[in-house]
């Protein structure tokens, strides 16, 4: 008898183990489905490009804005150390 409970529970545990793969499959499945759905809309969207290329610009211009201030910063260390 204990050896038939135990079968059983061993059952159990596959169909739940199962059932869960496949609902972790589908969840997979369905993030994909929409990563894929937000990569087609920015992809296409001429305001979000426009953004992106707002946004790189940005970048671009506060990397030479820290460069330009550092080279005035150097210049001024080497005019001070001269005097």
């Amino acid at each position: 008898m204990a050896g038939l409970e135990q079968s059983s529970a061993s059952v159990d545990m596959m169909r739940m183990e199962e059932q869960l793969a496949r609902e972790l499959a589908r969840m997979r499945i369905q993030d994909d489905r929409k990563r894929k759905e937000v990569e087609k809309i920015c992809t296409e969207s001429a305001e979000i490009k426009e953004l992106q290329a707002r946004i790189k610009a940005a970048y671009l211009n506060k990397e030479r804005g820290s460069q330009i201030t550092e080279n005035q910063y150097r210049r001024q260390i080497e005019i001070v150390s001269h005097f």
